[in-house]
């Protein structure tokens, strides 16, 4: 999504406002900004001045873009890093005069498909965990109930019966997808 904002929307650059949330071995949100971070920094284009991280809540949205605002330290284009985030964010930037795509451009990271959003300007990547979760509960039952493959038979010269022989499967595995 950076490349893109960058090379076909021509953004000179890009911010972030969002959260991290940590507890018990669980971190939300560290995976997305620091891979932000990292292709702006590829690109020399980094400037932390214009990323703002806080709570991933309305609250801390609202707080930290207000902030970003009035001390002049928006990017072109702002990645505002979860739903709760953007609602915060987007009422912080109306109340301030700002419009959006106009005054600054507006990326919602969209991760809550049920979440309506009464500021309906900006782009949203969606993650779609419903689906996600559709599908991760289908898989299981899915291989239950297929047909199994016949087991062969095949001669072991080491032992005096025949042993099991399981058909190869061919795997293709490949790397996952860069995260923002």
């Amino acid at each position: 999504m950076a490349a893109y904002l960058l090379d076909k929307k021509q953004y000179r650059g890009i911010g972030y406002i969002g959260g991290v949330y940590e507890h018990g071995g669980v971190r939300i949100g560290g995976r997305r900004l620091s891979g932000l971070r990292r292709i702006l920094e590829e690109r020399g284009l980094y400037d932390p001045t214009v990323f703002h991280v806080g709570d991933i809540s309305r609250e801390s949205g609202y707080t930290l873009a207000r902030q970003a605002a009035r001390e002049g330290r928006l990017a072109e284009a702002m990645l505002l890093g979860s739903d709760e985030v953007a609602e915060g964010a987007l009422e912080a930037f109306r109340e301030l005069g700002l419009r959006v795509p106009k005054d600054v451009a507006v990326i919602i990271y969209q991760d809550i498909q049920t979440l309506e959003s009464k500021w309906p300007t900006g782009t949203c990547i969606e993650m779609f965990p419903d689906y996600i979760w559709e599908n991760a509960l289908a898989l299981p039952a899915a291989l239950l109930l297929r047909p199994l493959s016949p087991v062969k038979r095949a001669a072991n010269p080491s032992k005096s019966s025949a042993s099991p022989l399981f058909p190869p499967a061919n795997r293709r595995r490949s790397s996952p997808p860069p995260s923002l």
